[in-house]
């Protein structure tokens, strides 16, 4: 059973209540109404097509995704999100794709850039990690917080662009997500920790984080990218500002949401502010220690 009594949970400055168990710090009951409210019920919609895992459509409340096997989302003008699937669900499962691409059409909605990124910290500045799944972004970053950073946020970056300066990152939650080969490097056994949800074999791991609701200025961008040798390439212009656009959460989402002047004065902020670097490196984990100093090094001199 995967519902329950509402409980209000702080997430990125925002009071959000859900009657789904969340991995967020807790709110207590003082503070006024939840700016998001998770609720069950039932969510109308055309059905999944026949070999295809979503689908996503909009329409005049909101963005709806269905997923195969398990039900329907419905994210409405970033304040409500509706769930509608069995009891049987895993609680896992309707976490994976709640606090993943629906919260991905909230934010939107809302006027936030998240970005497809894990990020780290380390003397009050942030370095974010994008690339596509499967690149390495949280295998880096727990790689990283077992070196002296500090883990912020994994897979998704929400980008606090309020305040007139650099942009800032909200913190994450204190684990990353990884497959059983990078927890065989990193020493971990993937049989004692809890699965991740979905069809991927991956599981959540737990890193020392911030233990924090607040923002960090972002000082650095990189893009992860395969090839022969490890090396940092700086991105400007067009190169750095279609590295950050291409990294969106849920980029595929904008232009049906109809938010597409607003994110892309947004991903184009970021780009301006922000080094936009790409780092490339070699498949496989034997070159992370030339990785690290590669990153250490660019980051003193630039960052």
């Amino acid at each position: 059973m995967w519902t329950g009594e509402p409980r209000d949970y702080w997430w990125c400055g925002l009071r959000v209540r859900s009657v789904v168990p969340l991995p967020w710090p807790a709110a207590g009951l003082v503070g006024g109404e939840p700016a998001i409210t998770i609720a069950a019920g039932e969510v109308s919609g055309p059905s999944v097509p026949a070999g295809a895992s979503t689908l996503v459509t909009v329409d005049a409340d909101g963005l709806v995704l269905g997923v195969e096997g398990l039900g329907r989302f419905r994210a409405s003008a970033g304040r409500e999100i509706r769930i509608d699937a069995p009891a049987t669900a895993r609680l896992e499962d309707i976490r994976l794709y709640l606090c993943g691409s629906v919260f991905g059409a909230i934010w939107l909605q809302r006027g936030t850039l998240p970005l497809h990124a894990s990020a780290v910290v380390r003397d009050g500045s942030c370095i974010a990690f994008a690339g596509s799944s499967g690149a390495g972004k949280s295998t880096l970053v727990a790689h990283l917080a077992q070196s002296g950073w500090t883990l912020w946020s994994d897979d998704v970056c929400v980008i606090d662009l309020m305040n007139g300066g650099v942009p800032g990152v909200w913190a994450g939650v204190a684990r990353v997500k990884l497959a059983r080969d990078a927890l065989a490097w990193l020493e971990q056994d993937a049989s004692t920790l809890p699965h991740a949800g979905g069809t991927r074999d991956k599981y959540h791991l737990e890193v020392a984080g911030a233990g924090s609701d607040g923002t960090v200025p972002l000082r650095g961008f990189y893009l992860l990218t395969r090839g022969p040798a490890v090396r940092v390439e700086r991105l400007t212009g067009l190169a750095a500002i279609d590295a950050v656009a291409g990294h969106t959460y849920c980029e595929d989402f904008v232009r049906p949401l109809g938010c597409e002047a607003r994110w892309l004065s947004q991903v184009v902020r970021v780009a301006r502010s922000v080094p936009v670097s790409r780092l490339v490196r070699p498949l496989g984990f034997g070159h992370m220690a030339e990785v690290l100093e590669t990153l250490a090094t660019d980051v003193a001199r630039g960052v």
